[in-house]
């Protein structure tokens, strides 16, 4: 009988360092990394294992993750660690961070809406000026494999974990969105046309906050002067 499956979340244990770094783009590369690596380090945890799904056909639990580069089964890597020799020895994925956009959600980046307030409602006044802005990015995931099924198993292994477990990694990252959003179809690797590609696309967002504080004067006049030369 086939068993549904029942992944682990394994979270972010010991506490990640959102708290002190902020959510600069390495740090969620980071920690994109570390899910996908603490997920494929344990294989009785993974979606496409026969003892989970039942299904022998759809099988990675041969797929496992190492510190030691050299004792693991699967590549997962910042794609900035391509190397085409790695590629050709074993399967991959690969986290890519994509641009990211400033959203304004005020005028001039000011800030009333959200901000703190006191027991009568009104807004508790600090030192300078509060403004704010919605950082909006992603990451992908290139899954590449020796055939086009691999490379599609990995693939849907990945999406489905990041997407299930979206709302914790939301809550655990301190987004205010995270979304699986797209899945790509497969296609041959254009410098190795014996491999295949598929990429798992991701999207989130942060507010972030700063405080503006008048240290010095601002230049009050400018004076330019400009004479012809002949």
């Amino acid at each position: 009988m086939s068993q549904t499956p029942s992944p682990t979340y394994i979270g972010l244990t010991p506490v990640s360092s959102i708290c002190t770094t902020g959510h600069r783009a390495n740090v969620i590369t980071g920690i994109v990394l570390r899910l996908l690596r603490e997920h494929f380090s344990t294989p009785a945890e993974l979606e496409f294992n026969p003892a989970m799904s039942g299904e022998p056909a759809a099988d990675l639990s041969a797929y496992v993750w190492k510190d030691n580069r050299k004792d693991a089964s699967i590549i997962i890597d910042p794609v900035w660690l391509w190397n085409s020799q790695d590629v050709q020895r074993r399967p991959a994925l690969y986290v890519r961070r994509e641009s990211l956009k400033n959203n304004r959600i005020a005028l001039d980046h000011g800030w009333t809406v959200g901000a703190p307030k006191n027991e009568e409602g009104k807004i508790i006044e600090v030192p300078g000026e509060l403004h704010s802005t919605m950082i909006v990015g992603g990451h992908s995931v290139i899954a590449v494999g020796t055939s086009g099924a691999e490379a599609e198993l990995l693939g849907q292994e990945a999406f489905n974990h990041l997407m299930e477990f979206g709302p914790l990694i939301r809550r655990d990252v301190k987004l205010n969105k995270w979304d699986v959003a797209e899945w790509s179809s497969v296609a041959k690797l254009e410098e190795s046309h014996e491999h295949f590609v598929t990429t798992v696309a991701c999207t989130w967002a942060y507010s972030q906050t700063w405080t503006l504080r008048q240290e010095a004067p601002w230049l009050k006049t400018l004076s330019v002067d400009i004479q012809a030369q002949s």
